[in-house]
């Protein structure tokens, strides 16, 4: 497996999840990110609770976005490489992990994540995101052990402007970019 420590991986999730969900840790995640050098107007953080397909609880998924710039190559980041290749080509890096207890493996819908800007919506299909580490596409993250893949947003997409991401409906979080307003 190609192991990319992606945002000090296991470091970074193993603090962030142990905060919990909640409006108020919010702002604690994003100041454990200074560590990486990744400046908080790359990156939105992304709890999302995904309901069960049948009985029983739902699970709890983290989504990382980075939006890939300068900036991130900047910062201290083992990927450099893998993400060079994307600065300036309208691009996320997309990461999923959990470390439910007792719950070794999550399923989410890839396809459920979508982006926004005003007067722009992006529905990523398959063939938008290339993979990084794991499988992204197969909706599975294993207890500890993230997947990540970069999103293409093609055409229409303005990186002076806030980039909105969302789980379906379910819950949004927002790269502030080059914007200083909330859309």
């Amino acid at each position: 497996m190609k192991h990319l420590g992606v945002l000090a991986a296991l470091l970074l999730c193993s603090a962030v999840w142990a905060l919990g969900f909640g409006g108020a840790a919010e702002e604690q995640w994003y100041d454990g990110l200074r560590e990486t050098g990744l400046p908080r107007e790359v990156v939105a953080i992304l709890p999302v609770e995904v309901p069960p397909e049948g009985p029983g609880f739902p699970t709890k998924v983290l989504f990382v976005f980075v939006y890939i710039d300068e900036r991130t190559l900047e910062s201290r980041t083992r990927w450099r490489e893998v993400l060079a290749d994307y600065v300036d080509k309208n691009a996320v890096l997309v990461w999923a992990y959990s470390q439910m207890p007792f719950v070794p493996q999550v399923r989410f819908d890839p396809l459920s994540l979508w982006f926004s800007q005003t007067g722009w919506e992006f529905h990523p299909s398959a063939e938008d995101f290339v993979p990084v580490d794991g499988d992204f596409l197969a909706g599975e993250v294993y207890s500890g052990k993230p997947v990540a893949a970069i999103v293409l947003l093609g055409e229409g997409f303005t990186p002076a402007e806030s980039l909105v991401v969302h789980y379906g409906d379910l819950a949004e979080a927002i790269i502030p970019l080059g914007s200083q307003g909330d859309r």
